[in-house]
């Protein structure tokens, strides 16, 4: 289980996953990441996005200025629930030309995947629109997986760091 942890100063956030060694690199801005909360008659969503150009800057010029990622959650007592949107159904709208946009299927395996006999396929999914046409598409049916991707809890208050050493709080 991975660890998400926020700055003191709520200006940077980092993801840390067990047997990983925890880079610079992998710390993010809040002024390259943004998050934004909706809820659209009753469906729950949070959408992250990042500004292509702070976070692209190393790479070849991106197709498209706004990129976002759109996640179903549910708040479950102490915990947040993060659910992924179905690639295969969204895959499904835009080739049926109900929802626009574009999709590519890579078989290219990530580097830091384990490698396998087994072959790989990863759906990318690119879907145009404004914020009402992102608002309907979230309220299709099947849009998002059954199985959260993610599930968010609060930290023991031994992981808890104080920002001037790394002794864990009282």
């Amino acid at each position: 289980m991975g660890m998400l942890s926020v700055d003191p100063d709520c200006r940077g956030w980092h993801f840390t996953e067990p047997g990983k060694p925890e880079e610079d690199e992998d710390r993010k801005s809040m002024d390259e990441i943004h998050f934004a909360f909706a809820n659209v008659r009753g469906r729950r969503l949070v959408s992250i996005g990042w500004d292509v150009d702070a976070v692209e800057a190393a790479r070849d010029p991106p197709h498209w200025p706004k990129q976002y990622i759109f996640l179903r959650y549910e708040v479950v007592g102490r915990s947040i629930r993060l659910y992924l949107v179905d690639s295969e159904q969204v895959e499904r709208l835009i080739t049926a030309k109900a929802v626009r946009g574009h999709t590519e299927k890579t078989h290219r395996r990530p580097p830091d995947m384990p490698s396998s006999n087994l072959p790989y396929t990863e759906i990318q999914n690119y879907v145009e629109g404004d914020p009402r046409e992102m608002a309907r598409i979230a309220l299709l049916p099947n849009v998002f997986d059954d199985q959260p991707i993610f599930v968010l809890k609060p930290a023991a208050s031994d992981d808890i760091v104080t920002p001037d050493s790394s002794a864990p709080s009282p």
